[in-house]
């Protein structure tokens, strides 16, 4: 697969505007904090969204206190994420995903899956989301694995020193 690359820039191009398209204007009444594309380490693609409420991070930070990190970017505490209407559709996006998945062989799957999210999600990050969606000054796009397992490892080819740094000044990361 690494060698069809007129294929791969397709599939990138394809979820990246797919991203983009389900989440700008998603309605809700609080900030966003994150957007998550989590994969499955079996069919890492496409990702499953999801959105990081501010109300929900302000009261895990309350709550679990040294503990919140846990929940903070754990898409599966999220109220928006794996629901119908942050799911990718696009049937073009979905066929492109379906034959990448038929055409890698899986020992190179996932490190090639997470290399192809990583990069949509530094794409992502380029973006001044504040015209698409209500999001935090800190708002941020990351991509991780169900179990959280590749998480800072994505974070640091994801984000700056500096996001990084601030996160972990914070005590959340």
């Amino acid at each position: 697969m690494k060698n069809d690359q007129p294929f791969l820039t397709e599939l990138e191009s394809s979820l990246y505007n797919s991203v983009l398209d389900i989440c700008s204007g998603f309605q809700e009444k609080d900030r966003f904090y994150c957007l998550v594309l989590a994969y499955d380490v079996e069919h890492p693609l496409p990702p499953v969204l999801g959105l990081g409420l501010e109300s929900e991070r302000t009261s895990w930070i309350e709550e679990e206190k040294k503990d919140a990190k846990d929940f903070i970017w754990n898409p599966a505490e999220f109220t928006h994420f794996d629901i119908e209407e942050l799911e990718i559709v696009s049937g073009e996006t979905k066929r492109l995903c379906l034959d990448w998945d038929r055409k890698t062989n899986e020992p190179g799957k996932l490190p090639e899956a997470r290399k192809i999210l990583i990069g949509i999600a530094k794409k992502l990050n380029e973006l001044d989301w504040s015209k698409h969606l209500a999001v935090t000054t800190d708002f941020i796009v990351y991509t991780v694995d169900f179990e959280g397992t590749d998480l800072k490892e994505n974070f640091a080819h994801i984000l700056s020193e500096s996001q990084v740094q601030n996160f972990k000044n914070k005590k959340i990361f």
